[in-house]
């Protein structure tokens, strides 16, 4: 499912994808220019199951969340890299999530975080 679109038409959302051991997973993807093909984004370490993508900006950069762990316990932002590239972990603000929901051309990301 598409969540956003950039000016190359690039999108991003969040796709079912085969994992390696046979198992399945949800997690964030991006595709080629003009609706290529997908690329799966992988998750945080220790997230393996779930990530989703909320926001691409012209660079290809993605903005989402990833679960920490096998059993959801904790969610973080992340920020890829230039055209889906590795997930950065944007942390939280104490709390044990947090959702990124937006992001610039200049890389500057927006969202959400618990406070404890």
């Amino acid at each position: 499912m598409g969540a956003a679109v950039n000016d190359t038409g690039q999108v991003a959302g969040i796709s079912n994808f085969t994992l390696p051991n046979g198992g399945g997973a949800t997690h964030a993807f991006l595709s080629g220019e003009n609706g290529g093909l997908l690329k799966d984004l992988g998750t945080l370490p220790g997230g393996e199951l779930f990530s989703q993508a909320q926001a691409v900006n012209n660079l290809g950069q993605v903005a989402g969340s990833s679960a920490l762990s096998f059993n959801f316990e904790g969610q973080h932002a992340f920020l890829s890299g230039v055209n889906g590239g590795a997930l950065i972990d944007l942390g939280t603000l104490g709390g044990p999530f947090s959702v990124a929901t937006g992001i610039s051309d200049a890389g500057v990301v927006v969202g959400y975080s618990e406070i404890l």
